[in-house]
C-alpha cells in the first residue's frame, strides 16, 4: 500500500502540473496504476481536495 500511495503522489502532481481536471487526471492515474477496486471511488475526490487549487 505504501507504494501504491507514493506511486499515486508523484502521478497526481505530474497530472495536476499539466491539467486542473481531476476526471482526467483520474483516469490517467488509473491506466497508470495499479487497479486497487477499494479505493477506486476515492481517486477523484482525493485528486481535488489535494493536488488541484481551489
Amino acid at each position: 500500500m505504501k507504494d501504491y500511495l507514493i506511486a499515486f503522489d508523484k502521478k497526481a502532481r505530474e497530472l495536476a502540473a499539466v491539467s486542473g481536471d481531476a476526471q482526467y487526471i483520474a483516469s490517467e492515474i488509473k491506466k497508470a496504476l495499479p487497479a486497487r477496486e477499494e479505493l477506486d471511488f476515492l481517486i477523484v475526490s482525493n485528486v481535488q481536495q489535494k493536488y488541484l487549487k481551489k
